[in-house]
């Protein structure tokens, strides 16, 4: 029988920017339903992590709500109930105040990374983020990131993804202290390749958020187009936003009818929902700091042809007429003409479909969540997985 990890004196601090550990691990552990992919999984993981430690803290910065529950003798889940923006300083009154050995910070949280005590501060920077603004401002923005991650106490930075990983050494950050991360991938029965699309109207799904930068507007708008060119779709869009905001929008495009806003749903309703679907889209602008997205990653376990924007974090792996069909960020028309393509060109569905396992073979990291968290709590030796010593692409 394998050795329960030894604990040491030591207190971790786990900081994300939105969530409620404390409503997942009652939910959960009461056998609720997870509400994202992987959410069973980082809990989990997070309370496998907090055996090494004396205390654990799970704050949520962006929290709806300002609470502080104990999950189990020595966790305590945490809700800041303020966006970092709108108080920058409260995460670092926190470490003031519960003085850590070790931080996790899950967003790039400056004030955290510049913390007066951090040179003395184990800390591992989990990024799912990419930085792709354009101007002076954002550009100083990222110097100033690199800057930060670089420091001596950031141990290892990793980011969601080949691409976004990468895409740190680009302006900065040190190539031997940057990781790719993954989810892991879950051993699935063989899902058999689409033959074309469903009879009837093609239907379409969109799963995230739901905002501007996301491409949802652009989205929306490229319904119209079809509808004008004879190619009428549904779609449903689930994910949390201004749901009022975008309920009106769809009525003044008179999609009444032909566009639902489900809001969140279970992730297993989330599943059906693309797995039934003709085409998932992901239709992100390039500004926004997509790592890569996971629903991609389910869409393409699940065989399902995603029509995706040419956001720079899924070049190489969500190539058009390849293993996607990819339209200009931004352009309803352009992404009106890609979803045009998928569903009245049954070879290039079917291709699309059977191309899925080139695409995720293509998005795969040598590093899953879990390993990065717990290698890094254990002080394991990770260079061998850093950027630097990545071998070329062919």
């Amino acid at each position: 029988m394998a050795e329960a990890p030894a604990v040491s004196p030591r207190r971790l601090v786990f900081l994300q920017y939105n969530g409620d550990y404390a409503e997942i691990f009652r939910r959960l552990g009461t056998g609720g339903a997870e509400t994202y992919g992987n959410q069973r999984y980082v809990l989990d993981m997070l309370l496998a992590a907090s055996e090494r430690f004396e205390r654990t803290w799970l704050v949520t910065h962006h929290s709806d709500r300002a609470f502080t529950a104990p999950l189990t003798d020595t966790v305590t889940a945490v809700g800041f109930g303020v966006a970092p923006h709108h108080d920058p300083h409260r995460a670092v009154q926190f470490l003031d105040e519960v003085d850590p050995t070790d931080i996790i910070v899950h967003f790039p949280c400056a004030p955290v990374l510049r913390w007066r005590r951090a040179a003395g501060v184990r800390t591992l920077a989990l990024l799912a983020d990419s930085f792709n603004r354009r101007g002076a401002k954002a550009r100083l923005r990222r110097l100033q990131l690199a800057r930060d991650l670089n420091r001596p106490a950031v141990t290892w930075v990793g980011n969601h993804g080949q691409n976004a990983a990468r895409a740190l050494t680009t302006w900065g950050v040190h190539a031997d202290k940057v990781l790719a991360w993954d989810y892991p991938r879950e051993a699935r029965a063989a899902v058999e390749p689409r033959q074309g699309p469903r009879s009837g109207r093609p239907r379409l799904v969109y799963v995230g958020l739901v905002c501007f930068d996301k491409g949802v507007d652009c989205l929306l708008e490229s319904c119209v187009v079809l509808r004008n060119r004879g190619c009428e779709v549904d779609l449903q869009i689930i994910g949390d936003g201004d749901l009022e905001q975008y309920a009106a929008d769809v009525r003044r495009k008179r999609l009444d009818g032909r566009v639902r806003l489900s809001g969140r749903l279970p992730h297993d309703d989330v599943e059906r929902a693309m797995r039934t679907a003709d085409a998932v889209v992901v239709p992100s602008l390039h500004h926004y700091g997509e790592g890569f997205p996971l629903t991609a990653l389910e869409a393409l376990t699940l065989r399902t042809p995603i029509a995706a924007s040419d956001h720079p974090m899924f070049r190489d792996i969500l190539v058009d007429g390849d293993t996607a069909v990819v339209h200009r960020a931004g352009d309803p028309l352009s992404l009106a003409r890609s979803i045009e393509r998928l569903v009245s060109d049954p070879a290039l569905y079917r291709r699309i479909s059977e191309r899925s396992e080139t695409a995720l073979e293509r998005s795969r990291t040598a590093m899953t969540m879990d390993r990065l968290v717990l290698g890094w709590v254990d002080g394991a030796d990770l260079s061998k997985y850093t950027v630097a010593r990545e071998r070329p692409r062919r």
